[in-house]
């Protein structure tokens, strides 16, 4: 079952952010997008995907699917998720 780790988020590919929450089902994130994306993020804490060829995540009605291992938080999410939410970003 899904969990939800980070009510709003943003989620990066290819230099482009959107608004979302991320959400965790094994060795997957989840990202349920809302909006459009746009060249500024909206958010301290982001997933970026590694995706040049938009071979490594799975998209339908603004809800991206990828690996982990396709993927990289920032200091401020990874910081969040580890709970280290005192330390600077």
């Amino acid at each position: 079952m899904p969990k939800c780790m980070i009510t709003g988020c943003g989620l990066e590919i290819a230099g482009f952010h959107i608004h979302g929450d991320l959400w965790e089902d094994g060795n997957v994130w989840i990202f349920n997008a809302v909006g459009e994306f746009s060249e500024t993020p909206h958010d301290l804490k982001i997933v970026s995907v590694f995706d040049d060829d938009h071979h490594n995540y799975f998209e339908r009605r603004n809800v991206f699917v990828f690996q982990k291992l396709h993927s990289t938080l920032n200091d401020a999410a990874y910081n969040y998720l580890n709970k280290h939410e005192d330390e600077k970003y």
